[in-house]
């Protein structure tokens, strides 16, 4: 029996081991297209903040520290090397298809676990995270860590441990994107509704660890910044800014500048001051404008759940730009019915709902409160290619069923459910190909 369990061992080892290195080699092949592309925009940010820790001038940016750092130590090592950090990105983002594995195998099966990783090898978005100097590869490899490790506790007797630790890498991916803040209250719900059978005292000590553990490693960042930079930068965020951003007369749903005309936003402000300004105009906007707000949530709908890529939001030059469009809207036209069919079949599953939870967090998150994007949609995107997989295992029972029309009618109402959220999301697909046509065809002819 031992021979036996050490060869599966042996085996799962080895197909994970070609996985990862197929992953590896994608992107290598993938990235080597766009070594010649300079940063712009938040990349040439990122790449600034970097250099000015290098030379001395210390931390000056607003956003969150680690991702920057990283760059500032590789440039440290390296030189000012580009390539270096996309090798780097390359390995962090071929692990995240690792992860992808075990956090399938551990809510589903085996089976799961390989399309998980499959698809995630193979999914584009990931490919190209990892070719620019962005956060978004790093952010995911912390975000998905501390989900396998938030599953993994949930079945455990040393639930604590896990809880603890999943809240360390959870403050590291808070400390890569600020934007993990938002679902940290469905979190420590879930792991309240997880453990609620097992009585009050025991829920409450293993809510306790959890949020003792994240606002401790939070903490030396923030007293860090208080003395070096004051209170505002301690306490304020720079979320006002983007609140602001989703709630002015100039809204659009997705992303546009602050400083529009006759904004009250000025750039002679500092930015602690923008963002208190930014919050409190925000708020008045949505109070005076009810009606106006609901139609931007449905604008934010549009551009938060859609099949589109990032790539045809960027006006760079970069190569192959018809596949790096609508690939990725083939890709995802295929996976979100998948998810939700996967997330309807197992929302009875704690850990499912975990998923479901992260996924839901996040939408509200960029529904109500921020611009809808394709590119802060990628944080959900591990989770519905776990559940796409999920679903894409259980097609074939269902489709054999309803051919000798098998289904019970449980069954049915689930898959009906599908296919209405299917129907939305391809009728948003046709809304973004009427809005969005003529922009993408001249931005692929430049």
């Amino acid at each position: 029996m031992i021979s036996k369990l050490l060869k599966n061992i042996n085996l799962k080892g080895n197909f994970l081991s070609i996985l990862f290195l197929t992953a590896v080699a994608i992107r290598f092949y993938f990235i080597n297209h766009m070594l010649d592309i300079m940063p712009w925009s938040d990349m040439l940010c990122y790449d600034e903040y970097a250099l000015e820790i290098l030379t001395g001038q210390g931390y000056n940016s607003a956003w969150p520290p680690i991702y920057i750092y990283l760059l500032s130590g590789l440039y440290y090592f390296f030189g000012h090397n580009y390539w270096i950090v996309q090798v780097v990105q390359i390995f962090i983002s071929s692990f995240n298809c690792l992860i992808a594995y075990f956090i399938g195998e551990e809510i589903f099966n085996k089976k799961t676990g390989i399309w998980a990783c499959v698809i995630s090898v193979l999914y584009l978005d990931y490919m190209f995270f990892a070719g620019v100097i962005m956060s978004e590869t790093l952010f995911i490899f912390f975000l998905s860590s501390s989900v396998y490790l938030l599953v993994k506790g949930s079945k455990s007797r040393y639930a604590e441990y896990y809880y603890a630790a999943a809240a360390f890498g959870l403050t590291l991916s808070a400390l890569t994107k600020s934007m993990l803040f938002g679902i940290m209250p469905g979190i420590v719900i879930w792991i309240t509704v997880n453990h609620w059978k097992e009585g009050i005292r025991k829920v409450s000590r293993k809510v306790i660890i959890f949020c003792s553990v994240f606002i401790i490693t939070m903490l030396p960042w923030k007293i860090m910044i208080y003395y070096v930079r004051g209170i505002d930068a301690a306490v304020v965020s720079y979320s006002g800014i983007g609140f602001y951003t989703a709630h002015n007369p100039k809204a659009n749903g997705g992303y546009v500048s602050m400083y529009f005309e006759g904004s009250p936003i000025k750039r002679s402000m500092s930015w602690a001051e923008q963002n208190r300004v930014c919050w409190r105009e925000g708020i008045k906007f949505i109070f005076h404008h009810p009606f106006h707000e609901m139609y931007l949530i449905i604008l934010r709908f549009t551009k938060q759940w859609t099949f589109q890529t990032h790539f045809s939001y960027y006006t760079a030059c970069y190569v192959n730009k018809i596949v790096q469009v609508f690939l990725p809207i083939l890709t995802n036209a295929v996976l979100y019915p998948f998810c939700f069919l996967g997330m309807v079949f197992s929302f009875r599953k704690k850990e499912t709902l975990l998923l479901s939870v992260i996924i839901g967090s996040f939408t509200g998150l960029f529904l109500f409160v921020f611009s809808g994007s394709t590119r802060h949609h990628l944080a959900s995107i591990p989770f519905i290619i776990v559940l796409a997989a999920y679903g894409i295992t259980i097609f074939p029972e269902l489709f054999s069923k309803w051919k000798i029309n098998a289904l019970s009618c449980l069954e049915k109402k689930k898959i009906q459910i599908v296919v209405f959220i299917a129907i939305i999301l391809y009728a948003n697909l046709t809304y973004q190909l009427i809005v969005r046509f003529k922009p993408v065809m001249e931005w692929l002819r430049g």
